[in-house]
């Protein structure tokens, strides 16, 4: 009859059996490293091109199930994003000063631009920027306002107008769920699915008067201005009118949401 292996024989051979079998899936995971594709995507947004806006990211694989990215997104100078909805409900609605309204939509120029460095997180198994995301983001912000045309009358009854010019910042944090494919071996299609982000916003808006303006017609502007800033939710506002210029600081929080469909290139 055979003896029984001894435990202390067993214990080296099922260490061996286990660095062996570590091993293996090392290099297997090795391998597989080795056999992915590019870890760069360099992509643009195709949904942000519809409001006049020009995104740009970058996104790096640093492991089979997580990247980091930054994006770049600018809008150049130009008229109120759906200025022509706006005005036409403007004049649907007929309220009075609405013709006022109406000029100050027309005449207010914006640009702005946005920095969003972003990590990711694939729950997909094949990894390596396939499939469904959870994505965790930071977004810095500036938007620059220029032409907002504020009349008021002045004691002989003469309108008068001053135009307040200034940015406006805001920096915003949040996360995104979105899901990604290759169309092809470097061809990248990503959808974002939402991507809410919450945070504060401050700027200031501030304009010279054409000739020096007195006691009571201060006061008049500076009823003007309330009028415009007041009517914005949840934004605290501080007003400066002088005999020479006019001011306004904006303070509150800042919402947002990502959403949309690009395309990319892998590399």
């Amino acid at each position: 009859m055979t003896n029984p292996t001894p435990p202390r024989v067993l214990l080296p051979i099922l260490a061996c059996l286990l660095l062996t079998t570590v091993a293996k899936a090392q290099d297997t995971d090795r391998d597989e490293d080795e056999k992915a594709p590019g870890r760069n995507i360099f992509r643009t947004n195709l949904t942000s091109l519809a409001f006049r806006n020009y995104e740009f990211q970058y996104e790096r694989m640093v492991a089979r199930r997580t990247s980091i990215g930054i994006s770049y997104r600018t809008m150049p100078s130009g008229s109120v994003i759906f200025k022509d909805m706006i005005i036409q409900a403007i004049d649907d609605a007929g309220t009075p000063g609405s013709v006022d309204t109406r000029r100050e939509v027309e005449s207010i120029r914006m640009q702005n631009y946005a920095i969003t460095p972003e990590v990711r997180f694939y729950a997909g198994k094949k990894g390596y920027g396939h499939g469904f995301y959870l994505s965790l983001f930071f977004r810095h912000a500036s938007h620059t306002i220029d032409n907002i045309s504020v009349d008021y009358n002045d004691n002989a009854g003469v309108s008068r107008t001053v135009t307040l010019t200034g940015k406006l910042t805001s920096n915003t944090g949040g996360f995104m769920l979105g899901s990604q494919w290759m169309i092809a071996r470097r061809v990248a299609f990503d959808w974002w699915i939402v991507g809410p982000h919450f945070g504060a916003g401050t700027g200031t808006l501030s304009g010279r008067t054409s000739s020096p303006i007195s006691s009571a017609d201060q006061n008049s502007l500076r009823t003007e201005i309330a009028d415009i800033v007041n009517g914005i939710p949840f934004i605290q506002n501080t007003i400066n009118v002088d005999a020479n210029s006019a001011s306004v600081s904006l303070t509150g929080p800042w919402a947002g949401v990502r959403a949309g469909f690009s395309l990319g290139i892998r590399l």
